[in-house]
C-alpha cells in the first residue's frame, strides 16, 4: 500500500448544491498524489488503471478521491464534476490550488457544461417524472437545478454557483427565461426539502410543470446549434502542467 496525500477535499451533490434533506448523506470528494517518486519509477506499485481512484462507502459518508492526473486530465476536458468539485462552497481541507483552478476554469467549455446540465435534466425528467407526472421533490429539483444552471451559462457565459437559490435569484433578478414568475414557488420548495427527508413528495404546481416542460422542449430544439451560437472556450492545459509540476515539487 502507498501513501497518498491529499491535495484538498470538499462537499459534492446535495449539501453543496443547498438542496440538501436531513438525512441526505455527505458526499465528501477529495484530489490526491503518491509520492513523487512513485511517478518516476519504472516499475511503480501504482496501477494506472485502478490506482487513480479511491471510494469509500458508508451509511452516511460518501467518499470519493482521483489522483491528481486523473482529475487536471478531467479539469482540461472541462468534465463537469471535475469543474464542481473546484467551485464547491464547502471545503473541508482547503489548498490555495484550489484558487488557482478557478482563475483556470474561468475559460470552461460553455459547450460542454449546457450540453450536460440539459441532458442530466432531461434524463432525470424522464427517468422519474415524466410517466406518472410525479416524481419525488429531490428529483423535481435536480431537474430544476439542472436547467437553471444551462442557462445561466448561456446567459452569462460564466460557470454557474453551485446553491441552487444563489443561480435562481441571479436568473430572477434579470428576468430571463421567465423564472421571475416562479422564483418564489421554487424557493419554497427548497425550504421543504431542506425539513424534509430525502425521499419525500411535494405537491408541484403546474406554473412549475409547464416551465419545465416547456424549457425542456426549447433545448432539445435548439440543441444541434448550441455550439456555434454560443461558442467555446479552451482550458490551458499548460496552467494545468505548471500545477501538477508545482504539486509533485511540494511548491503547493
Amino acid at each position: 500500500m502507498v501513501d497518498i496525500s491529499i491535495l484538498f477535499g470538499v462537499e459534492s451533490g446535495s449539501r453543496a448544491w443547498g438542496i440538501e434533506s436531513e438525512d441526505s448523506d455527505f458526499d465528501v470528494r477529495f484530489v490526491y498524489h503518491y509520492p513523487k517518486a512513485e511517478y518516476l519509477k519504472l516499475f511503480s506499485t501504482i496501477d494506472e488503471t485502478k490506482d487513480d481512484f479511491l471510494e469509500i462507502n458508508g451509511s452516511e459518508l460518501d467518499l470519493v478521491g482521483w489522483d491528481i492526473f486523473k482529475f487536471l486530465r478531467l479539469v482540461a476536458k472541462s468534465n463537469p464534476t471535475a469543474l464542481e468539485w473546484i467551485q464547491s462552497p464547502i471545503i473541508y481541507i482547503d489548498n490555495p490550488v484550489l484558487d488557482e483552478l478557478k482563475k483556470i476554469i474561468a475559460n470552461f467549455s460553455r459547450f460542454t457544461l449546457v450540453k450536460h446540465y440539459y441532458s442530466m435534466a432531461l434524463s432525470n425528467y424522464r427517468k422519474y417524472i415524466e410517466i406518472n407526472d410525479s416524481g419525488s421533490l429531490k428529483n423535481w429539483l435536480y431537474v430544476i437545478r439542472s436547467l437553471l444552471n444551462a442557462i445561466y451559462i448561456i446567459e452569462f457565459q460564466q460557470f454557474p454557483a453551485l446553491r441552487l437559490e444563489v443561480t435562481l435569484n441571479k436568473l430572477r433578478k434579470e428576468q430571463k427565461h421567465g423564472i421571475e414568475l416562479i422564483a418564489d414557488e421554487i424557493l419554497s420548495l427548497l425550504e421543504i426539502k431542506r425539513g424534509g427527508s430525502e425521499n419525500d413528495q411535494a405537491m408541484i404546481s403546474s406554473a412549475i410543470k409547464f416551465w419545465v416542460r416547456e424549457t425542456l422542449d426549447q433545448f432539445e430544439q435548439s440543441a444541434d446549434v448550441l455550439n456555434l451560437q454560443y461558442g467555446d472556450s479552451d482550458i490551458s492545459k499548460d496552467k494545468l502542467e505548471h500545477i501538477l509540476h508545482n504539486i509533485l515539487l511540494s511548491k503547493i
